[in-house]
Order: structure tokens, then C-alpha cells, then sequence
């Protein structure tokens, strides 16, 4: 049986640094994000999927991710229906993955929002304050203060995220502190197993 540990947190808390850490380190990562940008790839079903419903948005054979996220953003109606056929697909391949390792490290945005938290045996959620979270995504996404507001409201809280953890790992400090949290929570969660 797998044992898998679920890594989540809030926009621009620090999770994929926490993710690009454990990789360096020899943990196999499965990456949410990155399946869903492969499930938009020419050959894959939910880009066929895509194609036939969002044609506006195909440019040369290849999904224009830019155009596709105007529509989406604005229009739940239109947001609901990419889900239905991007989140099946990505299901479907990260359990694929759980089944072809005995340990992994499962890093999904939305894992408490989309479920994965029951394919999980410990969760680690990448947690800081409300101010540097605003600040890291304005200077990443070069939103304005309210753009940047909006984008982190849109999302369970942290605060909930922190509820539902076996583990916070707080990223309110430098790189230093953060890696020996980290390495103090896996040190943890394999004594836990």
C-alpha cells in the first residue's frame, strides 16, 4: 500500500518551493498542476474535450491557456464545464501514479477543495500571514493590491487549510527556516508511518 502525504497551501504561501525542495531531496512528487497542463495537451482527451466546446481558444492546433482563462475566470458556468473535463483526467492519473510507488508526495492547490485529502495518509498544508501572502503575490503575479486580494479570497482560507493539516509548515521567514521546518515535519511524518 502507497503511503502518501498531501502537500497543499494558499496561493503564494510557499508550497512549490516546499515541493522543488522534497524533489531535490529524492521524494517522487505528484504534481496536480502539472497533469492539468499536460491534460490541455494535443492527444489527451479533455484537450479534444476543450477543442470542440472552447473553439475560440484553439490557435494553430494548441490551446491558447491565456484566452481560455479569460473566459473561465469570468464565467463559472463556462469554469464548471473545463473542471468536468480536465478534473476526471487528472484524477484518474494521479491515482495511476499512487499505484506505481510505495511512497509519494501528492502536491494539489485545491486538495481539500477538489477531495484528494481521502487518497492522503498525513497532510502537510504551507501556511503565512495574510500580508506576506498578499505581498509575494503581487510581486509574482504583478497584480494590483485588490487583484491580488481577490485571487487569494477566491480559495479556502488558510486558516481552514490549518484546521484540517496533521502538519503546518509556516513560510513567514527566509529559505533557511523554512527547509528546517520542512525537514523537521518529514522527520515527523516518517516516524508517524
Amino acid at each position: 500500500m502507497t503511503k502518501v502525504i498531501g502537500l497543499t497551501g494558499g496561493i503564494a504561501t510557499g508550497k512549490s518551493t516546499v515541493s522543488s525542495y522534497l524533489k531535490k531531496k529524492g521524494y517522487f512528487i505528484i504534481d496536480a498542476d502539472m497533469i492539468a497542463h499536460d491534460a490541455l495537451m494535443k492527444g489527451k482527451k479533455p484537450y479534444e474535450l476543450v477543442c470542440a466546446h472552447f473553439p475560440t481558444v484553439v490557435e494553430e492546433g494548441e490551446i491558447n491557456r491565456r484566452a481560455l482563462g479569460k473566459i473561465v475566470f469570468h464565467d463559472q458556468k463556462e469554469k464548471d464545464i473545463l473542471e468536468s473535463y480536465v478534473l476526471p483526467y487528472v484524477r484518474e492519473e494521479i491515482e495511476k501514479e499512487i499505484e506505481k510507488h510505495e511512497e509519494v508526495i501528492l502536491d494539489v492547490p485545491l486538495l481539500f477543495e477538489k477531495q484528494y485529502d481521502i487518497l492522503c495518509d498525513f497532510i502537510i498544508v504551507v501556511s503565512c500571514s495574510y500580508e506576506i501572502q498578499l505581498k509575494r503575490l503581487m510581486e509574482r503575479n504583478h497584480f494590483s493590491k485588490e487583484e491580488a486580494h481577490v485571487r487569494i479570497m477566491s480559495q479556502m482560507s488558510l486558516a481552514e487549510k490549518e484546521k484540517r493539516a496533521d502538519y503546518i509548515i509556516h513560510n513567514d521567514g527566509n529559505l533557511e527556516e523554512l527547509y528546517k521546518q520542512v525537514d523537521d515535519v518529514i522527520r515527523e511524518v516518517k516516524h508517524a508511518f
